[in-house]
C-alpha cells in the first residue's frame, strides 16, 4: 500500500510538527521536531478500513504530559509518551489531503483544537456541530458542502481553504 497522508503540518524547516497517516496500510499518527527517525515519535493501528464505511479518526498529544494518543471511532487504540514539545511555524499551511499524499478515501470533516482533548470529549462531540465560539477550536472544516473551490472555517479563527484541481484541499 502507498502512504497515504490525512492531515500534516510541517514545522516551518524540513520536518512535521503532527501528521495523521496510513503507512503501508497501518493508520499512524505522529509528533515531531525534524524529519529524522530521532525527532519522530508515533504510535500505530491496524485499521482493516472497509470501503463504504466512514470512520472517526483523531490524533491527541498533550503537551503537559507528552502523551500521544491516537483515536478510531471514539475509541482509544494507541498511546505512547513522546518526550518532545512538537516544533511549530506559523507561516505553514496544513495540509488535508492535499497534492502528493495519495490519500484514498474522502474526508468529511476536519477539526484542530489547540488543546488537547480527553477520550470522553471526543466521544461526546464526534457527531455534534462544534461551537464555533471556543477559543480552543483552531480549524473546523466541513467537506460535505458544495464543489466550491473555497471553504471557509466554521472557527472563530476563518481560516480558508483551497480545493486544487484534483478535489482535494490544502
Amino acid at each position: 500500500s502507498p502512504n497515504e497522508t490525512l492531515i500534516r503540518k510541517t514545522n516551518g524547516f524540513s520536518g512535521n510538527s503532527y501528521q495523521l497517516s496510513f503507512v503501508g496500510g497501518v493508520l499512524r499518527a505522529t509528533v515531531g521536531v525534524d524529519t529524522s527517525s530521532s525527532g519522530n515519535v508515533f504510535v500505530t493501528y491496524n485499521l482493516n478500513r472497509e470501503v463504504g464505511r466512514w470512520y472517526h479518526i483523531a490524533m491527541s498529544f498533550d503537551d503537559v504530559s507528552k502523551q500521544l494518543s491516537l483515536f478510531v471511532d471514539g475509541q482509544q487504540v494507541a498511546a505512547t509518551t513522546a518526550n518532545l514539545t512538537i516544533g511549530y511555524a506559523n507561516d505553514v499551511d496544513v495540509l488535508i489531503a492535499g497534492p502528493g499524499t495519495k490519500f484514498n478515501g474522502e474526508i468529511g470533516l476536519v477539526r484542530i483544537w489547540n488543546v488537547a482533548r480527553p477520550q470522553a470529549l471526543l466521544q461526546q462531540s464526534m457527531s455534534l456541530e462544534a461551537d464555533s465560539t471556543d477559543p480552543s477550536l483552531v480549524l473546523d472544516l466541513d467537506f460535505n458542502v458544495s464543489e466550491a473551490q473555497t471553504l471557509r472555517d466554521k472557527s472563530s479563527y476563518q481560516h480558508v481553504a483551497v480545493r486544487s484541481g484534483t478535489g482535494n484541499i490544502y
